[in-house]
């Protein structure tokens, strides 16, 4: 459906598309966040009235309102297209406006409200995936605004997470239609599922990047405190999705371990590195134990053994109370002459009934008496885990008394490795490090995503080039010598994969480390990646910890 809008400034009229669906209902949830976050703007910049204006046919129509005693507009109240309003404006150029005093601007002077005088203004547009408009997100204000870089950069992410919500939104009308039209067979399921997983990872990635930047540079608490929420809620959603996936993958045979060498100590750094925030936040007292492990190095499939390890403390994280104990011991065993690799998580938790523990490794054992328990997510990670063990021709076992704990033993067969691995074992990652002297050329199409990366990086000290596909990337190794390497897998005009085989042919960078960024955790998709030439695989959203990692790993 078209509209026109009018240009103030241009003085002319612009055709638009807005969503032939104008009727279509917000979740309750999106809805909730909305108003929480336009009441925070409110408050944090001290102007008169938020509004998120809906566009229709003839009108601008308020959806929205902050809830502040000035506000002085009402939910439903309309303006009418054509008359060069300020939103008419954002839709019509399709980009922030900012009116930071409007009688000194001969644009803006004379531009009156049904309700008050505009001395400053400032707005974003709000669109759905498929590039119709929903509307905007405004501020109106009654005196000059006098805004600061990270007071602008929040109001930006606040409208990119509004468009995010119009994105899943819209994903989830495309899962309904999808569902219906899934055949009754393994294989249609499967590719289901990883097509679907695929859309919805999309927008959780950005969800989770501009909550991190989010976090990361606002200095207020309660903004600090909101990003991180959203952070967390994003990567929770992101653990459902892994967790789908991987019992689908597993179901029809798409998962073949590889084996490769693996320092132990290396590993179990990796994997403090994602745990111990979350043990924190929740005072958890988390403790690792290394026993006898010597040699340091063995051959076994990484990526699997580590989504069996972060399923397991994922679990003990989710069901041990605050101020609990969690210890994860890591030793060996031997089993009919075969070296074995021995994990066991053992927590002070909530424990399990019999009638539970009978459960524990099926499909959606949280129905009923564990549903109630917050982050128990849908029940399929330990079912993953029993077949991720099994998988590897190892045995998983469990002892667990209710209200007193458990404890979870993993026994998996590996061998030695010919030689120890890297000798110089990368410790816990801290907030001292800095790269000031080294250079980092980022390949990235995403804008959101490409922000965070940056963000992440510059506090680091390193200097970042950014381009947005393989192409260019390979314009700027044959000008340049970068220390490390960023490349998203999947771009435009040219993908990472590809980009990477013909530096590695052109010997682009001489033996420049090139890390892969994809939503993917696939065995077979971090396969491609490192038979394409790249030398390690990142999984979006970017955690800050394993970003660090990389960075110690192959900078250091």
């Amino acid at each position: 459906m078209k509209t026109k809008v009018y240009l103030k400034k241009e003085k002319k009229f612009v055709q638009v598309e807005i969503s032939d669906n104008i009727d279509i209902k917000l979740d309750p949830k999106i809805m909730d966040k909305w108003q929480v976050n336009i009441d925070l703007i409110a408050d944090i910049l001290g102007v008169k009235a938020v509004l998120i204006m809906q566009l229709k046919e003839t009108v601008a129509e308020v959806a929205f309102k902050s809830n502040n005693p000035s506000n002085p507009y009402k939910v439903g109240g309309r303006n009418y297209l054509g008359h060069g309003l300020t939103c008419e404006t954002v839709i019509g150029n399709d980009q922030m406006l900012i009116i930071k005093n409007a009688q000194e601007d001969e644009v803006w002077r004379d531009t009156s409200n049904a309700d008050f005088k505009m001395d400053s203004y400032m707005g974003v547009p709000l669109k759905w995936p498929d590039g119709t408009f929903y509307g905007s997100l405004c501020v109106f204000g009654d005196a000059p605004l006098t805004l600061s870089d990270s007071q602008l950069e929040m109001f930006y992410y606040v409208g990119e997470m509004f468009n995010q919500d119009l994105k899943i939104l819209s994903l989830e009308n495309r899962i309904k239609q999808l569902s219906g039209e899934v055949e009754d067979s393994e294989y249609s399921k499967s590719q289901f599922l990883r097509d679907i997983a695929t859309e919805v990872k999309t927008p959780l990635t950005t969800i989770v990047g501009l909550g991190q930047v989010g976090k990361n540079t606002s200095a207020n608490s309660v903004v600090k405190d909101y990003f991180k929420q959203v952070t967390d809620a994003g990567n929770y959603l992101l653990e459902i999705v892994n967790e789908v996936t991987d019992i689908s993958k597993i179901e029809n045979d798409f998962i073949t371990p590889k084996d490769e060498n693996v320092d132990i100590f290396e590993f179990v750094d990796e994997m403090k590195a994602l745990f111990e925030p979350r043990f924190k936040e929740r005072n958890q007292k988390f403790t690792v134990t290394i026993q006898d492990m010597n040699p340091k190095t063995y051959t076994f499939d990484k990526t699997i053994m580590k989504r069996i390890v972060f399923n397991i403390l994922e679990n003990a994280n989710s069901y041990t109370k605050e101020n609990g104990m969690i210890n994860w011991r890591i030793s060996k065993s031997t089993r009919d002459g075969e070296e074995l690799l021995v994990h066991q998580v053992t927590d002070n938790g909530t424990g399990m009934s019999p009638d539970q523990m009978e459960r524990i490794f099926k499909p959606f054992p949280n129905k009923g008496a564990m549903k109630h328990q917050l982050g128990a997510g849908v029940g399929l990670g330990l079912s993953t885990t029993y077949s991720l063990v099994k998988m590897l021709e190892g045995e998983i076992q469990v002892s667990s008394q209710l209200g007193e704990g458990s404890s979870f033993v993993i026994r998996i067969p590996v061998k030695r490795a010919d030689q120890d691995g890297l000798d110089n074992h990368v410790s816990e990652t801290g907030d001292e490090l800095f790269f000031n002297d080294k250079s980092a050329l980022l390949v990235e199409d995403n804008n959101i995503n490409a922000m965070t990366i940056k963000t992440i990086l510059a506090k680091y000290g390193l200097a970042v080039n950014w381009v947005v596909n393989g192409s260019l990337a390979i314009d700027a190794l044959e000008n340049k010598k970068y220390d490390i390497v960023l490349m998203d897998v999947d771009m435009p005009v040219m993908n990472g994969l590809e980009a990477t085989k013909l530096i590695r042919k052109r010997k682009l960078g001489g033996k420049v480390p090139i890390i892969a960024l994809s939503p993917s955790a696939f065995v077979e998709d971090v396969d491609k990646s490192i038979s394409a030439g790249m030398d390690d695989h990142l999984v979006k959203p970017i955690d800050t910890k394993q970003l660090l990692y990389i960075l110690k790993r192959y900078l250091q």
